[in-house]
């Protein structure tokens, strides 16, 4: 039987902060599993 698993974090906002031909940074304001409010940041190649 496979288990489900809940994502405990918790997206509140995102926003695009740079972008070029070649990547995207992208910001995210999320709850972590702990609780605490906090910057997720991701980075995207465009290779």
């Amino acid at each position: 039987m496979n288990k489900i698993e809940l994502n405990p974090w918790k997206i509140l906002s995102k926003k695009e902060v740079y972008e070029t031909p070649w990547i995207k940074v992208t910001h995210h304001n999320v709850t972590n599993s702990s609780g605490y409010n906090g910057v997720y940041g991701t980075v995207h190649f465009k290779n």
